[in-house]
């Protein structure tokens, strides 16, 4: 169904030979800006901005022959066709998630015998209530 109208969306303009390519770089657009947001969250510096992302992309559409302004109606198209069928923003996500992740990492801390783990103060308190007997030695809990 993306292919699809993407397809029709590609042949609208004239652009059906360069699909692989507004595919890449959709995806790729998609893969920064989420990549920006992950930045912003963590208060991390980036040189990237959602504005200089979507200015790339216009004139790489700009460059095959396009208007300003037929490169903009068609990002806003193929955006829409994105949000019906969110297979390059699934794709997107998990590549972002892949850089910051590190299975390496994890894998070397499941396998280790003696893990740190934090209990937030709800659930402490939650099984200290439950476990009556555990306060028992502590008189001044029970007085």
């Amino acid at each position: 169904m993306f292919h699809a109208e993407t397809d029709e969306l590609l042949n609208s303009y004239s652009l059906e030979s360069h699909k692989r390519e507004i595919i890449d770089k959709l995806g790729l657009f998609f893969e920064e800006n989420f990549t920006l947001d992950i930045d912003e969250a963590t208060d991390t510096l980036s040189s990237n901005t959602s504005l200089k992302n979507y200015q790339n992309f216009i004139s790489y559409l700009s460059s095959l022959g396009k208007t300003q302004e037929d490169s903009e109606k068609f990002f806003k198209e193929l955006v829409e066709v994105c949000k019906a069928n969110d297979v390059i923003i699934r794709l997107s996500i998990g590549k972002v998630f892949s850089k910051i992740s590190n299975p390496d990492l994890f894998d070397n801390y499941i396998r280790q015998e003696s893990r740190v783990a934090y209990l937030d103060t709800q659930i402490l308190l939650y099984a200290l209530c439950i476990n009556e007997n555990y306060g028992a030695q502590y008189k001044m809990w029970h007085e």
